[in-house]
């Protein structure tokens, strides 16, 4: 957004208009006016009904005051405050300040670097070119920075949540969620994104970015680019994407995929669910029953799971595969041999431990093994698998 859209065409005479120490004042009338304002810094306050307000190249300062007002500071580094009412505030050029005030806002930066407040209610910020810093304040808002490196925020840190939509655009961008179940998505380039209280979805886009849950029932998305994922205090659900990601759970009974990838898995504390992916994955399920699952079809590396505790903690190896011999679930034949050179299949053995920690399954054809896993921790016994 790079040009104001807001044109004064039937100019109202103003109630008073004078000029002193470099300002131009011009008040507005109680019914509905169109005021301009000069090229030199103007000091505007609209009145208390439906204006239209096009302040002009200068530094001005503009109060909408009451009313459903359109006000565009036009050039210069501009002062817009809506007020009460529904209002359509932009900067267009320079370093603005705008808030909304009281009402169904929408604000624009448009080009500078900005700062934008929505305000009480529902708004609309967007902050087009530039580094902005944007926050919706108190209602359901939606936030879209633009191009930048924007810092942007649902809700201010304590307020009462709302359910906030936060888009990052282009641009290193830091977003704050806030109270509430909020909708972040980074966008391009590296964005760290931190959720708040309340059941947020969270993407991260392109790029390497940084995520926290904080706390709440998460759905995380790291995107593409190697992400690093922090899930909270409760029950998360993370999905790694493509790179080399580092997911921690946190607190809670979580769901992490790491995707495609060399990832790192840590569930934390909580009975998690941790699925590598594709790539040679380097999983920690921590502490409480934990569940690893692996589908062997998708050729997907080699994992390290570094703290398999199946008769300490309850942990459970769930292997997701068509080819594997006896597929039918339950259907476990564990051999362990100190070195994969002393197996020979049998026909019934479907999954062979060697003790030096390598994992592997005996493919269909009944020649075949191939491992999936390297395992740390406790030595894994037929009840620890299950074929599913």
């Amino acid at each position: 957004m790079s040009e104001c859209i807001i044109e004064v065409t039937n100019p109202t005479t103003p109630s008073s208009s004078f000029f002193f120490n470099g300002t131009t004042f011009i008040e507005g009338t109680a019914n509905e006016d169109g005021l301009l304002g000069t090229s030199g810094n103007d000091d505007i306050n609209a009145g208390g009904s439906n204006d239209i307000v096009d302040a002009g190249s200068g530094n001005d300062t503009i109060d909408g005051q009451g009313g459903d007002d359109s006000i565009s500071g036009g050039l210069g580094d501009d002062l817009i405050g809506g007020q009460a009412g529904n209002d359509f505030l932009e900067g267009c050029e320079g370093h603005d300040n705008i808030e909304g005030g009281a009402g169904i806002d929408t604000v624009r930066g448009n080009i500078g670097n900005d700062n934008l407040d929505g305000g009480a209610d529902n708004d609309i910020i967007e902050g087009g070119d530039g580094h902005d810093t944007a926050i919706g304040d108190t209602g359901a808002d939606f936030i879209d920075g633009g191009s930048g490196d924007d810092n942007l925020s649902g809700d201010n840190v304590g307020q009462t949540g709302y359910n906030d939509t936060v888009l990052g655009g282009s641009g290193n961008d830091t977003i704050f969620g806030g109270g509430g179940a909020d909708s972040l998505v980074g966008g391009a380039d590296n964005d760290s994104i931190r959720g708040g209280d309340g059941n947020d979805t969270i993407r991260g886009g392109i790029g390497d970015d940084i995520i926290e849950g904080i706390s709440g029932e998460n759905l995380i998305f790291a995107g593409e680019g190697n992400d690093t994922v922090i899930g909270g205090t409760d029950n998360d659900t993370i999905f790694g994407g493509d790179g080399i990601d580092c997911l921690n759970g946190g607190i809670g009974n979580d769901c992490i995929q790491g995707g495609v990838g060399d990832d790192t898995l840590i569930g934390g504390t909580g009975a998690d669910t941790l699925i590598g992916g594709i790539g040679n994955d380097i999983i920690e399920g921590g502490t409480q029953a934990d569940v690893y699952i692996f589908d062997v079809n998708a050729a997907g590396g080699i994992d390290t799971l570094t703290d398999f505790r199946g008769t300490t903690d309850g942990d459970i190896i769930q292997i997701d595969a068509d080819i594997i011999l006896g597929n039918a679930g339950g259907n476990i034949q564990l051999a362990t041999v100190s070195d994969i050179s002393e197996f020979t299949p049998d026909g019934s053995t479907n999954l062979v431990y060697d003790t030096s920690g390598e994992l592997y399954f005996v493919q269909d054809d009944n020649t075949t093994v191939t491992q999936f896993a390297f395992l740390q921790g406790d030595t894994p016994i037929a009840d620890d698998f299950e074929i599913i």
